[in-house]
């Protein structure tokens, strides 16, 4: 059945488009992919016991008990130096950011401190690799941290 048309599978369910759209968006029930072809998540390490694992490494700090050393920090997405963006062989749910950052992983670098003067609404917006404008990009915020 075309594993299920790749709704079983992170890396190959799609949303809902204009000339086919869908019930469900993907991974509301979970995902249980057994396409050998299709693109994996790394493995859950032991003991990491979260409710959804398929939220781990998904672009979106998920926080509490994903957010730990056990783990792997959500597999990076919650600090922006270590949040990769969706890869061929790793796709992403989420752009890294957009759910904002909780950095608690001790070995990520951190973002530079917040220059005095720089009022911003989103600190975490600044040096994220997306020109935010406005108020984020002026001399008093180092121009959005080079965005």
């Amino acid at each position: 059945c075309l594993w299920d048309f790749g709704d079983c599978c992170m890396s190959t369910c799609t949303e809902a488009q204009a000339d086919w759209p869908r019930e469900h968006p993907c991974g509301v029930g979970g995902y249980d992919c057994r396409d050998p072809a299709a693109p994996k998540q790394p493995p859950v390490p032991a003991g990491c016991n979260v409710a959804y694992p398929h939220w781990l490494g998904d672009g979106w700090c998920s926080g509490d008990e994903y957010n730990t050393a056990a783990c792997l920090w959500d597999f990076g997405d919650c600090c922006m130096s270590t949040c990769t963006e969706a890869q061929a062989d790793w796709p992403r749910e989420h752009p890294c950011g957009v759910g904002g950052y909780d950095c608690r992983d001790p070995a990520a670098p951190k973002q530079p401190p917040v220059p005095a003067g720089c009022n911003v609404a989103y600190p975490h917006w600044l040096g994220d690799g997306w020109c935010s404008g406005d108020e984020y990009n002026t001399a008093a915020c180092l121009w959005d941290f080079g965005d």
